[in-house]
């Protein structure tokens, strides 16, 4: 396991400045040190954690007001949160350097008088010594006399409630910490803190009681031009015992601009990384899953600013002259850096592409005629996207290129002036394929605008649940090769789908606090997801069901929202009906492939009611990322409406799928593809934002035997078709697909013999 230990060094904060070159080498080559002579008396360190323990005793309701918007502000995090650490459970401090917000946490939690004056004090001493230590690490580096002290400090209470079952797995995986430092007060008697050292291997940081523990992150490599180094660590369960930690994060500065301090450049050592935004950088770590310092590399040093016109640039506007005329390439390219012509065009035409490709960034590239090419498959929109935001994160003033299609007329290239101060705001609605100067629109050799951009509208499959057996065979060609398909005569009146929209509208409107009853420690098993709670998407908001086929669940539903009678009644009823829908198309299904009669009736339903509010800010911006749900099939009711959902056909091309009122869609995922032994298709899908509307759409999950294991079906194996896929665990495959972000069916091909 490379689990050896090893003596880390530990600083005298009371014998400076002795230790100034000990500190420069534990804090450069290894990352990490322990500090003694800290000045917080053994007594109160005890007695915070005694602090804490009690506090996650606490009833639950309590704890519960604490939820955030956005955990990146602080927050609780419930056991069975976090799927795959289901035994953590957390409190954040927005800032423990505030007395303002250690006093708001302690009144939301209902400390007593004396709990409340051993937090503040703790803080206090605690945010003293890392303002020390941060200082005295400045000071290692030549910098004498560097004050942290406008920074903010975030503070994580951390409780692992582990047991036998746990021994082994991960409390937290592998990553770096964001911010610049971290100061840990780690569990005295129960281990777990384990460190990559400069060999690769990982050693145990075993805990010393009356020491605090610091950790260099990646802004503090960042600032310190590459000179610090951000340690990968890790937690890991070494024994079934509670384990309890207390951190605080120096986060940035309050500005939240990051830059290499001035004095670590020079002409020997170059600057390393762009300037970033801490709270950009945050949320794309989020984004990515590139957690353990990978998004440094995704900040290279630019060229400096140079007015010359781009030899790329030029074939990008002789590309699109002809739709749009030519702009100036100084009206297009102004900017600190440079950054479009010499950062992100190259990064997307020219021969540069190793670095993004090991990261997952960029995987297409093409020339025609050896001339650059702009080309990027639609399942890449994601990809580019992120890229554009890595590229181009920071407050600079830039003009950018956008790619985007009107499918009506014939513009698809404009020059678009923005300011970009929030990356968020980056938007790249779509994606396109080669377009050669020769094909100048109107001309015979000039492709179909909506296949070039994978935009264009295809007549789903509509099944007629009447009309069977007649549409069996039209029904299994829809399961098998779109994955995807309409049915009509489903039996749920029009009325009742109409009052249950209203209805999933209305409970959106109820106040905060009902909604937040909903909340679950466990998102799988249903549960409320406030808006901005996940920062890719701070628009999307969602209830859960956790078993919609259950009356028993409906009805705690129900009652956990507040809603009236008549509102209860609608989704009963709606429920009801919709389960028997469900059962009926999967029998169908399996009857398509020849299974005749067999039932899904024991098989639990999951439900999602989601509501997407979007602005004009989020056109373009997907609702959903691109996904296969990991259940055996979806029953969809979208919105009558506004548009947004997206499949991706069987020549790799994402196409609208417009709502058609009265109908209902059935998406196929990884579950039913499993079962089938690989003849049922699971379909990447997405959403994107298409208008400045709310969206409303309600699923239903069908999704796993229930006793939870997947396999094929013997009737789907033979000598002709052997199996594919090996047994899997549902509840432990959703599992990994949140551990590993491998959302879109990937997961399966880890599972084939």
């Amino acid at each position: 396991m490379g689990k050896e230990e090893i003596v880390v060094p530990v600083i005298d904060l009371a014998n400076f400045p002795t230790e100034l070159e000990k500190l420069s080498a534990a804090a450069t080559k290894l990352g990490c040190f322990r500090v003694i002579n800290h000045g917080i008396p053994l007594s109160l360190l005890a007695d915070m954690k005694d602090t804490t323990r009690s506090l996650f005793q606490i009833p639950e309701d309590l704890k519960l007001r604490n939820v955030t918007q956005n955990l990146l502000e602080g927050g609780y995090v419930p056991l069975n949160y976090i799927p795959e650490i289901p035994f953590f459970e957390s409190f954040g401090i927005h800032d423990a350097s505030s007395p303002a917000d250690v006093h708001s946490f302690c009144s939301l939690s209902n400390a007593s008088p004396h709990q409340r004056e051993i937090i503040t004090d703790y803080f206090e001493k605690l945010h003293a010594v890392m303002m020390d230590i941060a200082s005295r690490v400045a000071e290692s580096q030549g910098l004498v006399g560097y004050s942290f002290k406008e920074w903010p400090c975030h503070s994580r209470l951390n409780s692992y409630k582990f047991s036998s079952q746990d021994i082994g797995r991960f409390g937290l995986p592998l990553h770096t910490d964001s911010s610049f430092m971290t100061v840990l007060q780690d569990d005295d008697s129960v281990q777990g803190l384990e460190i990559l050292d400069t060999n690769g291997t990982f050693i145990s940081i075993d805990p010393v009681p009356g020491t605090l523990c610091v950790i260099i992150g990646d802004v503090g490599k960042a600032w310190s031009n590459g000179r610090l180094q951000n340690v990968k660590h890790r937690v890991v369960c070494k024994k079934a015992l509670p384990r309890i930690t207390i951190s605080l994060f120096l986060l940035a500065p309050k500005d939240d601009n990051i830059e290499a301090e001035p004095a670590f450049i020079d002409a020997d050592h170059p600057k390393l990384y762009q300037n970033y935004i801490y709270s950009e950088y945050r949320k794309q770590t989020i984004v990515t899953g590139l957690r353990a310092g990978e998004m440094l590399s995704l900040l290279p040093k630019l060229p400096e600013d140079r007015r010359s016109s781009s030899p790329i640039l030029e074939e990008v506007f002789e590309m699109a002259s002809p739709l749009v005329g030519r702009p100036s390439i100084q009206d297009v390219v102004v900017s600190q850096s440079n950054v479009l012509g010499n950062a992100l065009f190259p990064l997307i035409f020219e021969d540069q592409l190793v670095d993004a490709s090991q990261v997952g960034l960029l995987n297409k590239a093409s020339r025609k005629n050896g001339k650059p090419a702009l080309y990027l498959l639609e399942e890449d929109t994601n990809l580019f996207v992120e890229s554009l935001r890595f590229t181009l994160i920071g407050p600079v003033l830039v003009t950018l290129v956008l790619m985007e299609i009107q499918l009506i007329g014939i513009e698809i290239v404009r020059v678009v002036r923005e300011q970009l101060l929030d990356c968020t705001s980056l938007k790249i609605p779509i994606h396109c394929r080669p377009l050669l100067r020769s094909q100048s629109p109107g001309t015979s050799g000039n492709p179909d605008l909506r296949q070039l951009m994978g935009k264009e509208e295809i007549v789903v499959p509509v099944i007629d649940l009447a009309n069977f057996p007649t549409e069996l065979e039209k029904l299994s060609a829809a399961a098998t090769k779109l994955g995807c398909f309409r049915v009509i005569n489903h039996g749920i009146p029009l009325s009742l789908l109409a009052d249950m929209k209203d209805t999933t509208r209305s409970l959106f409107q109820i106040p905060e606090d009902l909604k937040l009853r909903n909340v679950t420690q466990n998102l799988l098993e249903g549960g409320y997801v406030p808006l901005n709670y996940i920062p890719e998407i701070p628009f999307f908001e969602s209830f859960g069901i956790h078993d919609a086929s259950s009356p028993a669940d409906v009805h705690s539903f129900c009652s956990l929202s507040n809603a009236s009678l008549h509102q209860r009644e609608i989704i009963t009823d709606y429920f009801e009906k919709l389960h028997a829908v469900m059962m009926d198309i999967a029998s169908r299904v399996a009857e398509s492939q020849g299974l005749v009669g067999y039932s899904f009736k024991e098989w639990p339903c999951h439900s999602r009611l989601i509501s997407y509010k979007f602005s004009p800010e989020d056109i373009g911006r997907f609702g959903l990322p691109v996904h296969t749900d990991s259940c055996f099939m979806t029953v969809l009711q979208d919105d009558d409406s506004v548009e947004g959902l997206e499949i991706m056909d069987t020549n790799g091309n994402f196409i609208s799928i417009d709502p058609v009122p009265g109908t209902l869609c059935v998406i196929i995922g990884d579950v039913g593809k499993a079962w089938s032994n690989g003849r049922l298709q699971n379909v990447k899908h997405r959403v994107v934002c298409k208008k400045a509307l709310p969206r409303i759409t309600i699923s239903l999950f069908l999704l796993a035997p229930k006793d939870d294991n997947i396999e094929a079906e013997p009737a789907f194996i033979d000598a002709d078709h052997p199996k594919l896929y090996q047994n899997y665990i549902y509840s432990e495959y959703r599992m990994k697909c949140m551990v590993t972000g491998l959302r879109a069916g990937e997961i399966l091909s880890l599972l084939q013999p």
